[in-house]
């Protein structure tokens, strides 16, 4: 994998596979390079927090600090300018909207 290729991955990972799968499609439609973690990322343990719901299974998303920096003006990513609603990128509008959607259809598909 190139440095341009690791810097646009999100690892998308949890128990809820149906759910990580319409996830991962959404961000694929935004050009995110999209791997399924293994160890200790993959969030399968049932003790991981994502799972701590009523269904036993959630989902889990780790990005890359560069993706992280592309959602913050000037690419400030530290916590106080975090809050900053005038700090936010459109990139971090488009990445949000993006699970949301996939959130919907999910709902929409159960």
């Amino acid at each position: 994998m190139s440095d341009a290729q690791y810097y646009n991955t999100v690892l998308v990972g949890g128990r809820n596979f149906r759910l990580m799968d319409l996830i991962s499609q959404e961000l694929k439609s935004l050009k995110y390079i999209v791997k399924e973690p293994t160890g200790y990322l993959a969030g399968r343990d049932k003790r991981n927090v994502v799972n701590f719901n009523k269904n036993g299974m959630g989902i889990q998303l780790e990005i890359t600090h560069d993706i992280r920096k592309s959602f913050f003006k000037d690419g400030n990513d530290l916590a106080k300018a975090r809050k900053i609603v005038n700090n936010w990128t459109p990139e971090m509008d488009k990445f949000a909207t993006t699970i949301n959607n996939a959130m919907k259809n999910y709902g929409k598909k159960s």
